[in-house]
């Protein structure tokens, strides 16, 4: 419901209000008519600092930002006299992206400024904190879709939403994300350690935010709250390396413990607390399920087998379970573990077709196996049931045929990024948890690849 003119809604202070030092972004949908509109949105302590962000008299918008205790002062403007007075919808955006200060209208940069002095903001304990004019004030402001993200969600000019932010909230689950979704190492023909990144909220390309701390390929990939991990995988070759970095902060990532043995191709599924590596080529196929926490760095324990040894499978993570689907040898079992007892897998039921080179996707109802290879490079979309064990269903088809991709999940949406047609590609393909059908083309990676791990936040 919008925000009306001369209302505005008073937010009761809490810790998420604590933005520290950390990137953020404030945005919302706006519209005004002919008259002064005054605050959009307005953030105040003594001691903590300030946001405040309006529209002026002359329709040209302000937002102003002071860190705690209000010794420095960031100030963008889009400008002395605006155009936003014409009762159209646009929308906003306030970003901190490190030390850089952005101002975007309708997904353009109308303003920037660079302070590397500024240090914390912290409106925990505010004493205002309010979206919407003060009354009385003749405001002709409208405001919806209000959202303030720990995250800098935008850093470059970037097509502007028209619609309903599609993920509200955080992600129920850590195998689904409500922000980026990564894909890390890889082959482009030569063996890598980037890590790209991209948004779930706005279609478009990746961009490189980090190295993992060697190169290699075909790692399986896991995702905490906080951190994306790789474990196992190819470099000169096949490596036990569990890889961890940080979501919070673009950068590199680093080695914090060892698989129980070196693989390359196993599956990665994620708990609440806990990673797991399944199967793998450790020079013949492997059953071995590992599992690492993620509250502390160290070493993985052996925790059970697969139904069956295997390697270059899909995974996927419910609640729950963690199931593998497909394999090497061009099987399409799904296997299915427990995550509250170690123990082994069990065979619950198989994909539409056996294949190998097929990667996951999961919603919080359903597991999803994209792509592959049958001996022949297929673009199937298969799915399966968390809720009941039993074979998986033909939805829908990826863009293009491939094998070997990254895989993310954010809530709503799966996503298939890179893999091999034969030849390296750079394709983010996107579909819906919500209603089966085919795959769209929503970007590309920052590099052509295959055998990259995929991870999302």
């Amino acid at each position: 419901m919008p925000i009306t003119p001369d209302s505005k809604i008073d937010v009761t202070p809490s810790s998420a209000f604590n933005l520290g030092t950390s990137d953020f972004t404030i945005e919302c949908f706006f519209k005004a008519a002919s008259t002064p509109a005054y605050e959009i949105f307005y953030g105040d302590h003594t001691t903590g600092g300030s946001i405040y962000i309006s529209l002026n008299e002359t329709y040209a918008i302000t937002a102003e930002v002071k860190d705690t205790n209000k010794t420095h002062t960031v100030t963008l403007t889009s400008g002395t006299t605006g155009d936003y007075g014409d009762s159209t919808w646009r929308h906003l955006a306030f970003v901190r992206n490190s030390s850089i200060f952005t101002l975007y209208i309708d997904g353009t940069s109308v303003a920037t400024a660079t302070d590397a002095t500024f240090t914390s903001i912290d409106l925990s304990s505010a004493t205002t904190l309010q979206a919407g004019a003060v009354a009385g004030s003749t405001s002709t402001l409208y405001l919806d879709e209000f959202r303030i993200s720990d995250i800098a969600r935008y850093t470059s000019n970037f097509t502007a939403p028209i619609t309903a932010f599609p993920n509200v909230g955080a992600a129920p689950h850590t195998f689904q994300g409500s922000n980026y979704g990564y894909i890390s190492g890889g082959s482009t023909g030569t063996i890598v350690n980037t890590i790209d990144k991209f948004s779930f909220s706005i279609d478009g390309n990746a961009t490189d935010v980090g190295d993992l701390s060697t190169i290699r390929t075909s790692a399986a990939g896991q995702s905490s709250s906080t951190y994306g991990y790789t474990s196992g995988g190819y470099g000169t070759a096949r490596v036990n390396t569990i890889d961890k970095f940080s979501f919070s902060t673009d950068g590199n990532a680093t080695d914090i413990g060892d698989l129980t043995v070196i693989r390359q191709r196993p599956a990665g599924q994620s708990s609440s607390t806990y990673g797991y590596t399944s199967g793998g080529d450790t020079g013949a196929d492997s059953s071995v399920i590992d599992k690492f926490s993620f509250s502390t760095d160290g070493n993985a324990t052996d925790v059970g087998d697969l139904t069956i040894a295997r390697d270059n499978m899909a995974g996927q993570s419910s609640t729950t379970y963690g199931y593998t689907s497909g394999d090497t040898s061009v099987a399409g079992t799904i296997d299915k573990f427990s995550f509250s007892t170690d123990g082994n897998a069990t065979d619950v039921g198989d994909l539409t077709v056996a294949r190998e080179g097929a990667r996951g996707q999961s919603s919080s109802t359903y597991g999803y196996t994209s792509g592959g290879s049958t001996g022949t490079i297929v673009n199937t979309i298969d799915k399966f049931s968390f809720s009941t064990d039993g074979n998986a269903t033909d939805v829908g088809d990826l863009t293009i045929a491939r094998t070997v991709p990254a895989t993310q999940s954010s809530v709503g949406y799966g996503y298939t990024s890179g893999g091999s047609t034969g030849t390296v590609v750079n394709t983010i393909d996107k579909f819906s948890f919500s209603t089966d059908g085919n795959a769209t083309d929503v970007g590309d990676l920052t590099v052509a690849r295959d055998s990259s791990a995929g991870q999302q936040y």
